[in-house]
């Protein structure tokens, strides 16, 4: 869920990790670090996608970092996700770890390849899931990142969620928890029931949180075709695909 809007401090000159789609790494004056996406020629709504599907994520029970939009001393917006610590990318895990980090999670990941397929996000990947044992009983966790391609920058909503795992980073992805089981039955119920069950309302209320300047007209119209036929047969389709 958003956070009340942050200044960012300053731009960070190095990060730890390389991040593509408009991505920055900046410190906000709350004293907190975040990976912020930002507009780019070709995606102009990227932050706002960001937004709702980090507000969907929330509403689905699939764990995302804290998020706040986030004012430039040059007036830009941009979308930061809350910088986490202790966590890995898969592929800096140990080998061993890898395996065991992505069985111990597949439920979880395919909880996220099931938002990334309704949202037409053709870049769910190995190392935009962050990985890290828990300090209580030493359990894997799973967190979430990264929507840069999701929604309308994916062909969102003509781009169907068959079409978005028949190849690319979430098909292959798709296909491996698929080959693995992953998608159990009550995960699948859980997921497409509360895609099915949020309203029109709510989508209106999550874009009220994003800022005027950052919305345009595909932004806007997203609640009236959330409150089509379209939006349910989606659900359907979901639930074909990965039963």
């Amino acid at each position: 869920m958003s956070l009340i809007h942050v200044d960012v401090d300053y731009i960070h000159a190095a990060s730890p990790y390389n991040s593509a789609d408009g991505a920055c790494f900046v410190a906000g004056k709350d004293g907190m670090d975040y990976v912020a996406k930002l507009p780019t020629p070709d995606a102009p709504n990227l932050p706002a996608a960001e937004s709702i599907a980090y507000s969907l994520s929330a509403r689905l029970g699939i764990a995302v970092p804290a998020s706040a939009w986030l004012k430039f001393e040059d007036g830009r917006l941009g979308y930061g996700s809350r910088w986490e610590a202790g966590v890995q990318q898969f592929t800096r895990l140990d080998v061993d770890e890898r395996q065991q980090a992505f069985l111990a999670c597949k439920i979880h990941i395919a909880r996220f390849c099931l938002l990334d397929a309704f949202l037409a996000n053709p870049d769910r990947h190995a190392d935009n899931l962050l990985f890290r044992r828990s300090p209580f009983d030493n359990r894997w966790t799973v967190i979430n990142i990264d929507f840069s391609r999701a929604l309308w920058r994916g062909g969102f909503p003509g781009r169907t969620p068959r079409e978005t795992i028949q190849s690319g980073n979430t098909g292959a992805t798709a296909h491996l928890l698929l080959a693995l089981q992953s998608f159990e039955a009550t995960m699948m119920m859980t997921v497409t029931a509360s895609l099915g069950a949020i309203s029109g309302e709510q989508v209106a209320a999550m874009i009220a949180e994003i800022p005027d300047a950052a919305r345009d007209d595909a932004v806007n119209k997203l609640p009236e075709w959330w409150e089509s036929q379209a939006r349910l047969d989606r659900v359907a389709e979901l639930q074909e695909l990965f039963k």
